[in-house]
């Protein structure tokens, strides 16, 4: 009613719906179709950061962002990181999502919610994520969608084309943030010190890619790619767009330059390019002028 109201004005403004649209949006019955265009609103990206500093200043506190993410709240003001963090998510959890989806085991929910941050890099199963958390696949699969449309997390599905061992329906659940993840299972330990290093730098990766595809609006797709079976095969990440296949290794490392699921992905996709990513490479997979996908 404000758009159509808005449209016979003599000086109409531009109007801006923020927060989780899809919730709200769901009761309206008049269609917004060809009069709404729709943006994800994303915590802000290296890219960003770089630009009104630099990739030097970006490499130097790249260990902080791993842990804290770049909530603008937290980048701004890194001293309360912590606390807004933490405070953040039992908002957003316990009040704003709960609120507006009722669930019938909250407390479930939130078990849920703590092993899909729990299993950040891993390949997940929605039935054993059921019985961990006395709950039915189908149940797991609603709470899952619910926490994509919340920007709580994004799915990444697996990605098969030319072998019958190639997985297919395969998940793996990374969050929108990084801190976000951290104050779930409320651990903010130093990278040198954490056992989930690896994972960090994964997700990290991960959202970082997916918020410069975003901005670009390339529509690059984002898979993980693995083989079944004795001898199989992985490979973190493979974007594609239209023909073109990159892939990606995350490692953390500068002295790794290889692995077996590099080599097999190249024997079995020969037109695509593979690269063995690590935190120092920052530049030239996160900015803007980079080239491929």
């Amino acid at each position: 009613m404000l758009v159509d109201a808005n449209e016979h004005l003599e000086h109409p403004s531009r109007i801006y719906l923020t927060s989780s649209s899809p919730f709200y949006l769901a009761s309206v019955k008049e269609s917004a179709l060809g009069r709404v265009t729709s943006r994800q609103m994303w915590p802000l990206s290296v890219s960003e950061v770089a630009e009104y500093t630099s990739w030097g200043h970006v490499q130097d506190f790249l260990d902080q962002y791993m842990v804290y993410g770049l909530m603008p709240n937290v980048y701004n003001n890194p001293e309360q990181a912590r606390g807004f963090l933490e405070d953040y998510c039992e908002g957003l959890l316990l009040r704003d999502l709960l609120d507006s989806n009722p669930v019938r085991r909250p407390d479930k929910f939130r078990m849920l919610v703590q092993l899909l941050a729990y299993s950040v890099g891993s390949e997940v199963s929605f039935e054993n994520l059921g019985r961990e958390c006395g709950l039915n696949r189908l149940t797991v699969e609603d709470y899952i969608r619910k926490l994509e449309q919340a920007s709580i997390i994004r799915v990444c599905s697996s990605f098969s084309k030319n072998l019958s061992n190639e997985l297919r329906k395969g998940k793996k659940i990374y969050f929108f943030d990084n801190g976000i993840r951290n104050a779930l299972i409320h651990n903010f330990a130093p990278i040198a010190e954490r056992e989930d290093a690896g994972a960090l730098w994964e997700n990290f990766f991960f959202m970082e890619r997916v918020k410069l595809h975003d901005t670009r609006r390339d529509f690059t797709q984002i898979h993980f790619w693995r083989t079944t079976g004795k001898g199989g095969s992985e490979v973190d990440f493979v974007e594609l767009k239209d023909q073109t296949i990159q892939a990606f290794e995350c490692k953390l490392s500068d002295k790794v330059r290889s692995s077996r699921g590099h080599a097999r992905f190249q024997e079995i996709y020969p037109g695509s390019s593979v690269r063995i990513v690590h935190p120092g490479d920052c530049r030239e997979i996160f900015g803007n002028h980079v080239s491929g996908s």
